[in-house]
């Protein structure tokens, strides 16, 4: 069976195009999600950072022990960011999850690279008895 000349160009055209379509295409991972459980044993570890991403009311209504307080809904979060390290590891929560989400793509498109989420936020946390 002989293959047409115009198909097998075809086929080799279309495969390069596809090549250098998906070469600078890369899975880039923003930050990762974890449970309560592994959550909490991300804290027990040194030199984490445990971000609360709520507004002050909620957060003086209850947080996790240690936690520092930037509001992701105030204007001035991406410059309070700019005073941490990014070198260092963050793990952030909110009430649900949802801000903490905006928060941790923020916080990975200014570099840095170990930011933890909690999944279903301090209500997770919470429902944990911790």
């Amino acid at each position: 069976m002989r293959l047409n000349p115009v198909f097998l160009f075809t086929l080799v055209a279309i495969g390069i195009i596809f090549y250098l379509a998906m070469k600078g295409v890369r899975k880039v991972v923003k930050y990762y999600n974890l449970e309560s459980d592994a959550f909490a044993d991300m804290l027990k570890e040194n030199n984490v950072i445990l971000l609360d991403v709520r507004t002050e009311d909620e957060y003086n209504a209850g947080h996790i022990e240690n936690a520092q307080l930037i509001d992701v809904k105030k204007s001035d979060f991406a410059d309070r960011i700019k005073s941490l390290d990014p070198e260092k590891t963050y793990l952030v929560y909110c009430r649900s999850g949802v801000r903490s989400v905006k928060a941790a793509v923020i916080l990975s498109d200014n570099g840095f690279s170990k930011v933890y989420n909690l999944l279903g936020g301090y209500n997770a946390w919470t429902e944990k008895n911790r």
